[in-house]
């Protein structure tokens, strides 16, 4: 009773801390903060969480996006979003095909076509990733009649 305490700063990936809870109200404490210990029993403040804003960007890497014409997408996301194959837009090319997304400008997809891909997996390395493509292979017939 009568001590003095610190106010923590916490930390978590993902996230930014909102306000500390004593049984679901909000308690107005900041980090580094003195604070006397009055109390005649055992409390337990929980800290609040929001998600933290990011921007994920989905470069075509040479194509463009059929919807917009562009060659970059940005969206705003957290790391709890996932972004489920089936909604993605394609890129397109011209003499090549669409393999999946690379969160380097490489050949290697690490989310292939028809993969779900989860924003924390992806801003933990980058926040962009590129499209990647193998040429398209044609087949020349000559004729001689």
């Amino acid at each position: 009773f009568g001590e003095e305490l610190v106010v923590p700063e916490v930390k978590r990936e993902g996230y930014v801390f909102a306000t500390w809870l004593e049984n679901d109200t909000a308690v107005d404490y900041v980090a580094g903060e003195t604070v006397t210990y009055l109390w005649l029993s055992d409390r337990e403040l929980v800290a609040a969480w929001s998600f933290a804003p990011y921007t994920l960007t989905f470069d075509a890497n040479g194509g463009t996006f059929k919807e917009t014409g562009e060659a970059r997408v940005q969206l705003s996301t957290t790391y709890e979003t996932v972004y489920p194959a089936a909604g993605l837009s394609v890129p397109e090319r011209e003499g090549y095909t669409f393999v999946g997304w690379s969160t380097g400008n490489d050949e290697i997809p690490e989310y292939r076509l028809g993969v779900d891909i989860p924003a924390a997996e992806v801003l933990a390395v980058t926040n962009t990733l590129y499209a990647v493509w193998t040429g398209t292979q044609y087949t020349v017939k000559f004729d001689a009649n």
